[in-house]
This record gives structure tokens, C-alpha cells and sequence, in this order.
């Protein structure tokens, strides 16, 4: 299906709001360019809703499978010339049958076609751009008397969104990386069962070795300096996946808020 048509099905299918065009071409031209790899890695943790370790691997060439293979002598005999013996190719220690199943029944539950998965995951996307347009108009806020600001990271293409906390005069990163430590601990199994908070979150970091200067757009933000950049040389974030797909009114207002900026 080309893009047109696509952003034209998910609209009339009534998916994703007719304001928004999701996915943004270069996501699209990606997907398009998978039949051209020559290994794919499927991972349903996230956005398949699968909260299982049920990983998959697709290779083009099987002869890659030399290369991950393994001889469990407790499965099989090594003189059995058979490769579709249980357990001969391999990436982890053990073989947790059972989440394969689970990933089975998910999928017998919850169809994967636009009305089952593809209607969920389609909100969950919208709830994550409603989140990061949140966070983007937000502005200075006050705690306790002390201004603070937040800035997401970029704009999702799919349902997580990354963002950081500052003290609205602060241009010390070491310092708002601490306080955004602070409140992932806060708001994580860290400080005890997570059921007990209302905001849940989880923590990356970006680092100068791996990301070399692309974090420092995001800095700046904040008001930072490449020289303290160049100084801490890695940035602390917030990540929030959004998994609870919300009911999203179609009104006036909704569009009125939108507007393109998707």
C-alpha cells in the first residue's frame, strides 16, 4: 500500500484522528525496506502488548543459524542428522516454550488485523502524541515556590516518550540529571511497590560516546551550553510508555488543539 493511500485508510478506518498523519514517511519507508534485510528481530514486548520474553528472529540466510546455534546433548544426539530437532538453534540459555504460547493465545484473543491490535496500538499512539504535545505546551510551572520546566526529547513515532526535568535557572546538567534520578526513583520500583504511585515511569540515559553531540539540541533547551555538554558529556531522561490506549473525543476542540502540529 503506498503512503497516501495508507494515511488515507487509517483515517477512514478512524484510527487515527484525521488531523494527524501517522506514520511519518520516513517510518513508513522503513517498513517498506524490510523485505530488503537480510535479518529482522521481533520484539511484541511493548507494542504488541505481550509482556512475555517472546523474541523472534527472521533471517534471510540460513546459514546464519551456524552462527547461533547450539548443541543441547540433553535434547538431542549429535549423529541425528535432523535440524528441525528441538533446540538446536538458539540466543539464550533456556527454551521458555510457554511464552511462545502465551504470545499465541494474545494473538487468538486479540486479532491482528485493524480491528484487534492494529485499533489498539493506534491509540496507544495517540495517547503518546497527546502526551508529548502536553509536555510541549506545558511551560514553567511552580513547586514549593521553585520554578521548574520539562522538554520532551522528540516527537514519538510510536507510543514512548522521552522527557526531562530542570529548574527553570539551573544550567548545571549534573544537576538536573540528579534530579531527574530522583524522580525515576520516586516513581519506580525503587522506592517500593509501584502499584502505590500514580505516575510510573522508567529511566535511559544518552551518552557522548554512543550519541556523540545529538543530545545537545535537547540541552539546550534548558538553556545549557555546549561546554557543559562537552563537560558531563551524558544527559539523564524520563521514558513513559503509553499502553493505556484513552478514549479520544472527536470535537471541535480536539482539532482545535491538534491543529497539524502532528
Amino acid at each position: 500500500m503506498e503512503y497516501d493511500e495508507l494515511i488515507k485508510s487509517l483515517h477512514s478506518e478512524k484510527l487515527v484522528h484525521r488531523d494527524i498523519n501517522w506514520p511519518k514517511l520516513p517510518v513508513y519507508s522503513a517498513f517498506r525496506a524490510i523485505p530488503k534485510s537480510n535479518s529482522v528481530t521481533i520484539d511484541p514486548h511493548k507494542m504488541g502488548y505481550v509482556p512475555y520474553a517472546a523474541g523472534a528472529i527472521v533471517i534471510r540466510d540460513k546459514r546464519i543459524l551456524d552462527l547461533i546455534s547450539y548443541f543441547a546433548a540433553y535434547v538431542f544426539e549429535k549423529e541425528q542428522d535432523n535440524p528441525m530437532l528441538l533446540g538446536s538453534y538458539i540466543l539464550e540459555g533456556s527454551k521458555p516454550g510457554a511464552t511462545a504460547a502465551a504470545v499465541w493465545a494474545s494473538h487468538k484473543a486479540v486479532p491482528l488485523n485493524v480491528s484487534g491490535y492494529g485499533r489498539i496500538i493506534a491509540r496507544s499512539v495517540e495517547g503518546a502524541a497527546r502526551l508529548y504535545h502536553s509536555i510541549k505546551k506545558m511551560g514553567e510551572f511552580e513547586i514549593e515556590g521553585i520554578p521548574f520546566c520539562i522538554h520532551p526529547l522528540v516527537r514519538p513515532d510510536f507510543n514512548i516518550v522521552m522527557f526531562a526535568f530542570n529548574e527553570a535557572d539551573n544550567t548545571n546538567l549534573e544537576r538536573m540529571n540528579d534530579l531527574n534520578r530522583k524522580i525515576y526513583e520516586k516513581c519506580s520500583y525503587v522506592s517500593g511497590p509501584v502499584y502505590q504511585d500514580d505516575f510510573i515511569t522508567s529511566k535511559t540515559s544518552l551518552d557522548a560516546e554512543t550519541y556523540g553531540e545529538a543530545p545537545l539540541p535537547f540541552i539546550e533547551q534548558f538553556g545549557m551550553s555546549k561546554d557543559e555538554w562537552e563537560r558531563v558529556k551524558t544527559v539523564y531522561l524520563l521514558r513513559s510508555c503509553v499502553l493505556t490506549p484513552p478514549y479520544l473525543a472527536r470535537t471541535s476542540t480536539y482539532v482545535e488543539y491538534w491543529g497539524q502540529a502532528y
